[in-house]
């Protein structure tokens, strides 16, 4: 505006500065809403980035400040001292003295303050509304070849997020995860972690693209550019693996939930993984479908030796697991055997977990002063626990 009113003598100074003050104005203001917008977008994704909130409204104080000057009756630039410099000074005076833009300048101070006591109180580890959360967080383990390893936790512990992060369809901010020996951020490696290390997703539907059975599962090795005669070696050897070699020319809208879900097995089978990620596989499948899928998937590991990492939320699954990981807010809280995990009863209660019925009820014989041994997790050891009692 004090560029502007410096050239008022001549119409074509005075048109000429026009233009090129809303030139410079509109470029300002261009940039000031495309950076907006994405710190916007930004807090829409993750309300707790309150920086974003800061650089929101001050650019909301700072427009209304600037709008309510320039829509004044009275041109401040043109009553003061004719000499251009003094115009300028007496301009900026103006726009200092603004009541709005006091408010702005109070408002940014005081959101500038808000977040130096929010980090501080978040350094100092106090609980703070606007703190970080992390999915997951400081969680160590090692998972040896042939080894099956079930992870436990009620809807948002994180062990969905941990099982991408071994897939690499995400990366940790901190810390590594290495898969056969290569680091998963490690772009270089992309393919041949996936490969090692093959996911099956709760939902087969979404796993499941081709219009016959053994042509999806033949799916992966065609895009591994493996050769034709292999990959129907691999496509038949994978499903008599997982008992559906009499369904290969049945189209996968005709199965059942846990038929497509073990089609989904196969079809990872087929891509000769050392490793096989399951997230929640039974979760949507009735009790017959879910003992086929655990039948399967205990064959894998008995049979082929292929590493299992079983997420679920069915404890009768976990018991078959040479070692259990519980995790809660992110971190792992309970980890052993499952005899030593589902002996402590009344912690995974407190976590929002439950335990095999037969450990259950064995717990509550022992309340009732039944003699029974700690550790009961099968059907079968109760009873023949109950026999030695009889």
């Amino acid at each position: 505006r004090g560029f502007y009113s410096v050239y008022d003598g001549e119409n074509k100074k005075r048109k000429w500065a026009l233009g090129i003050t809303f030139l410079l104005s509109s470029g300002l203001v261009y940039f000031l809403f495309l950076f907006s917008w994405l710190n916007l977008a930004t807090l829409l994704n993750d309300i707790i980035y309150i920086r974003t909130a800061i650089a929101t409204v001050a650019m909301v104080f700072g427009f209304s400040s600037i709008l309510k000057f320039v829509n004044q009756k009275d041109d401040g630039c043109e009553v003061v001292d004719s000499k251009n410099r003094k115009r300028i000074i007496l301009s900026i005076k103006k726009i200092i003295k603004e009541k709005s833009f006091i408010i702005a300048l109070l408002g940014i101070v005081a959101l500038a303050a808000a977040v130096n006591v929010v980090e501080l109180l978040c350094s100092l580890g106090l609980p703070v509304m606007f703190s970080e959360i992390l999915a997951v967080n400081n969680v160590n383990l090692s998972v040896k070849q042939g080894d099956f390893i079930a992870i436990l936790g009620h809807n948002g512990s994180g062990k969905s997020t941990f099982a991408k992060h071994i897939n690499s369809i995400l990366h940790p901010t901190e810390g590594t995860i290495l898969v056969d020996g290569k680091d998963t951020r490690d772009e270089r490696y992309l393919w041949d972690i996936r490969q090692t290390a093959g996911m099956v997703f709760q939902n087969p539907d979404n796993q499941i693209i081709g219009t016959v059975v053994e042509e999806d599962v033949g799916f992966g090795p065609e895009n591994m550019g493996v050769p034709t005669k292999e990959i129907w070696e691999r496509v038949y050897e994978s499903l008599n693996i997982v008992g559906m070699y009499e369904y290969r020319k049945k189209s996968p809208n005709k199965l059942s939930g846990g038929q497509k879900q073990r089609v989904s097995i196969a079809g990872v089978l087929a891509m000769h993984p050392k490793c096989i990620i399951l997230d929640e596989p039974t979760a949507m499948l009735d009790p017959v479908g879910r003992k086929e899928v655990i039948r399967a998937v205990r064959a894998l590991n008995d049979v082929e030796k292929i590493t299992v990492i079983l997420i679920t939320h069915y404890m009768e699954e976990a018991i078959y697991a040479d070692r259990i990981y519980v995790m809660d807010k992110g971190s792992i809280v309970l980890e052993g055997e499952p005899h030593e995990v589902f002996e402590q009863v009344d912690r995974l209660e407190q976590l929002s977990l439950s335990v095999p019925e037969a450990t259950k009820m064995a717990h509550e014989l022992r309340r009732k002063g039944v003699p029974l041994k700690e550790g009961i997790i099968s059907e079968d050891e109760l009873v023949s626990e109950l026999m030695k009692i009889l």
